[in-house]
């Protein structure tokens, strides 16, 4: 539903929805529904005032969104609001997971395997985890690619990616990995740089890369294979 919403309090946005309803006119319905909530609010010294009122804005959007996803797309996954680890905050997800059949996470692109933070996740929702936009970045001659750790190049690049999804694999939760972006493109949001593809220019073959996706997809297939009569495309 969101990419990466910034829920936390404290965030690298600077702002949260919490400050924002409070900036609201006073007739505005956002600024009235959180002085009905002040009104009502009782300090039982576990929840800030702050915090109960976010996880409030988060039980009425997800209801709405929630509800409509599922009325008007019902023979679809349903993932929600995509997390990254910095975002991830347990209680606004648990009042998420009365609409979704699974979590949407966006780890660092970085090489390790994140299993902790993973359980963690998959322990407090108790719902599969798929991995969204991930890949493992690498040096590109002189090409601007900002990520948590560069990969030395795209044959590392290629090995670090195929042990990292055999080690999803052989977790009992998480239902797929998607790479990130398919050919160069500009960074976005006013920065410089690129944001690096799994294609080189011309939808050219990354040396190293592409023969070791290759080989992940047939380890893949053994390891999970579609069952008999189900449609594949």
């Amino acid at each position: 539903w969101t990419d990466l919403g910034a829920w936390p309090l404290d965030n690298s946005t600077g702002n949260n929805w919490v400050d924002f309803m409070k900036s609201l006119p006073a007739n505005a319905p956002g600024k009235q529904a959180y002085q009905e909530f002040i009104k009502a609010w009782k300090d039982d010294g576990t929840t800030s005032q702050d915090e109960a009122f976010l996880r409030l804005i988060a039980r009425e959007y997800f209801r709405i969104v929630g509800t409509a996803n599922r009325k008007y797309d019902p023979d679809h996954l349903i993932f929600g609001d995509r997390f990254s680890f910095q975002t991830f905050d347990p209680a606004i997800a648990k009042e998420m997971l009365p609409y979704v059949d699974a979590i949407a996470i966006q780890p660092y692109f970085m090489e390790s395997f994140p299993q902790q933070k993973l359980d963690e996740i998959h322990a407090c929702t108790g719902k599969p985890i798929l991995l969204c936009d991930f890949a493992i970045r690498f040096q590109d001659g002189d090409k601007n690619i900002y990520a948590w750790k560069l990969a030395d190049d795209s044959v590392a690049a290629g090995k670090a990616y195929a042990e990292y999804v055999k080690a999803a694999l052989n977790t009992s939760y998480i239902l797929g990995v998607f790479w990130c972006n398919p050919v160069d493109t500009p960074k976005g949001f006013g920065k410089s740089g690129v944001k690096q593809g799994f294609f080189s220019d011309g939808l050219a073959d990354r040396p190293g890369l592409h023969d070791a996706v290759k080989a992940l997809n047939d380890y893949r297939d053994k390891k999970t294979p579609v069952a008999v009569g189900v449609h594949t495309p």
